[in-house]
């Protein structure tokens, strides 16, 4: 299951008027191994200029196989939280490319 997910995020720190806006557009391909322990599913989230995440899920209790969308928006909340120097999350927006004609 494949989702293109889009970001805006910007330095909270940033001065009043100027702008620390970035964009980056994503790909998230969860993988499910019925044969692997816990759950059996893996996430990884890439893309252009963005370092690839390759994340374990198979014990992640707050991750629920049916609601991948509302993991990946969870998941892009904390990752941009604006805290201890991290650029926040402005923008988000997710698709299922397995249902997008």
């Amino acid at each position: 299951m494949n989702y293109e997910i889009r970001v805006t995020i910007y330095n909270p720190e940033t001065e009043k008027g100027f702008n620390s806006d970035l964009q980056f557009v994503l790909l998230a391909s969860f993988y499910y191994d019925k044969d692997q322990y816990g759950n059996g599913y893996y996430v990884s989230i890439k893309g252009k200029e963005f370092y690839e995440n390759y994340i374990d899920l198979r014990y992640n209790q707050e991750f629920e196989p049916t609601e991948k969308m509302t993991w990946l928006t969870h998941w892009a909340c904390n990752y941009w939280s604006g805290k201890n120097g991290v650029y926040k999350l402005k923008y988000i927006a997710i698709t299922d490319l397995e249902t997008k004609e």
